[in-house]
């Protein structure tokens, strides 16, 4: 059965989170002044690693293919001192293994 998750982002260029395949990302806001994606899931299938990226406005797009980056949403910190733009890095994913040895 499908869930709607919240998964907080760090506030950097370039990430990982870690979400089940074939999720969808609804949005990205703020929270307690804190960035968070809110996706769709289902959290029976296996986990996949999810390459998000972050651009201040005005800031350079430091991704040589930017025709990849599939635009999430925009959210605002301090204030709206800053403000900041998701994207998803649909050129890669990355599998989880979290088998134990």
């Amino acid at each position: 059965m499908d869930t709607i998750y919240k998964y907080p982002l760090e506030l950097k260029d370039k990430q990982t989170i870690e979400m089940p395949i074939g999720s969808q990302i609804l949005c990205v806001q703020t929270q307690f002044d804190k960035p968070c994606i809110w996706a769709m899931v289902n959290p029976n299938l296996p986990p996949v690693g999810v390459k998000i990226e972050i651009y201040g406005t005005g800031g350079s797009i430091t991704n040589p293919y930017p025709s990849y980056l599939k635009y999430i949403g925009t959210f605002q910190i301090y204030r709206g001192h800053e403000v900041y733009h998701v994207f998803l890095n649909e050129l890669v994913s990355v599998p989880i293994n979290n088998k134990k040895k």
